[in-house]
């Protein structure tokens, strides 16, 4: 499949609850979920092992201008050669809330965002009470990465032990989060442990 390759919303707002989306395949985007438009939500639901091997969001990708929610939800092993090895969000807003990213990973040098990646303007990203843990990039920041104009909000959260490749990296603060302010991208966090 090209894109969503375990199931593919396409300006459709289903609800989704105790759900697992596991090791699919896809060649660009979200071999797990694909969205590109509606207000869909996951509830309780895992992704696990999924792989987007020659793009970006293992588990889950999103594309629809329209609030995005994940609820409860763990990721577990999902991988991509692009960014977010775990989930991408872009050209709109999306929440992750009570929310676990443990052992995802994104593979390209060029990669950002081992569990998470926002790209533009229009994808502002809310996370909250949520736990992101030995997530890799072998790219830069392995955990999660918001760009051109995305800004990050996280509270509550925890960030431990999430990787890049030295090689391709950056300073050891930086890997767990980062936003880039020169892109109009912010990040403003609170009640966070990073580690």
């Amino acid at each position: 499949q090209h894109v969503g390759a375990g199931l593919r919303i396409i300006n459709g707002s289903p609800r989704f609850r105790n759900c697992e989306f596991y090791a699919n395949e896809a060649s660009f985007k979200g071999a797990g979920v694909y969205v590109s438009g509606g207000v869909p939500t996951f509830t309780d639901c895992r992704f696990l092992e999924n792989n987007c091997y020659n793009g970006e969001g293992g588990g889950f990708a999103s594309e629809s201008p329209l609030n995005q929610r994940l609820v409860n939800c763990e990721f577990f092993g999902n991988e991509a050669i692009g960014n977010g090895g775990a989930a991408f969000f872009g050209n709109g807003p999306a929440e992750i809330v009570n929310c676990l990213f443990s052992g995802n990973h994104a593979d390209s040098s060029l990669s950002y965002g081992g569990a998470v990646y926002a790209d533009n303007e229009a994808a502002d990203l809310i996370i909250r009470n949520s736990t992101f843990s030995a997530n890799f990039t072998n790219g830069q920041y392995g955990g999660v990465a918001a760009r051109n104009g995305a800004d990050l909000t996280v509270r509550n959260s925890i960030f431990w032990g999430n990787t890049d490749n030295p090689l391709n990296g950056t300073a050891l603060d930086d890997k767990n989060l980062y936003t880039n302010s020169l892109q109009g991208s912010n990040l403003t966090f609170s009640f966070t442990t990073i580690q």
